[in-house]
Parts: structure tokens; C-alpha cells; sequence
């Protein structure tokens, strides 16, 4: 899943007078989402023997713990959960490779 896959624009009803600001909680969400997560496929390499994809830069990382973790308290919890359901159509995440944390690179 890609970040143009999830549009936070069809999870807004927008008959609520605060749509936009929910439209904004969920942009925010979703950028920072993905700013620190990807999905395995980019950064993973897959072992059928062994299970699949060998999270070798962190996770796997479900969505909904993750968005749970910094938003809780800060955002409505009817918006983390529904970005949260979506991203979670791709089953778990993979932390991207930071160049500030060497290791995440090797």
C-alpha cells in the first residue's frame, strides 16, 4: 500500500460542520504515518521458508498500535480508527531505513 492508495478524503462525512478540520486531523495522521512506516515490500526481503518478510529495519508494526501510540488524546478516536482500518488492509508495517540510525541501513 501506497500513500496515493489511502484517501482520507472518502472517510469524512462531510455533513459534519467539522469536516475539515477532520479532513486535517487525517492528512496529519497519515503523513506522519508515513513518513516512518512502509510497506515490507520495499525494504523486506521475503523468505517463503521462513515465514515471509524479514523485518530487518523494525516491526512488523501494526497501524493501529502505531497511530494509537501518538495520537491517542490528541485526535478523535473515531478518525485513528478509521485511518487505522484502512492501513490496516495491508496487514503489518515495515520501519523505513533512516540514515540517521546507520544499523536501520545494513
Amino acid at each position: 500500500m501506497e500513500p496515493e492508495d489511502v484517501d482520507v478524503e472518502s472517510m469524512i462525512d462531510w455533513d459534519d460542520k467539522d469536516a475539515n478540520e477532520q479532513l486535517n486531523q487525517l492528512k496529519k495522521m497519515k503523513d506522519w504515518f508515513f513518513e516512518d512506516f512502509e510497506d515490507p515490500v520495499h525494504n523486506c526481503p521475503y523468505n517463503g521458508a521462513e515465514g515471509g518478510y524479514q523485518f530487518i529495519h523494525g516491526g512488523p508494526h501494526s497501524a493501529e498500535e502505531k497511530l494509537r501510540e501518538k495520537f491517542e488524546g490528541a485526535a478523535p478516536e473515531k478518525l485513528i480508527a478509521k485511518l487505522a482500518a484502512r492501513l490496516s488492509q495491508g496487514d503489518y508495517w515495515s520501519s523505513i531505513p533512516s540514515e540517521a540510525d546507520p544499523e536501520s541501513l545494513a
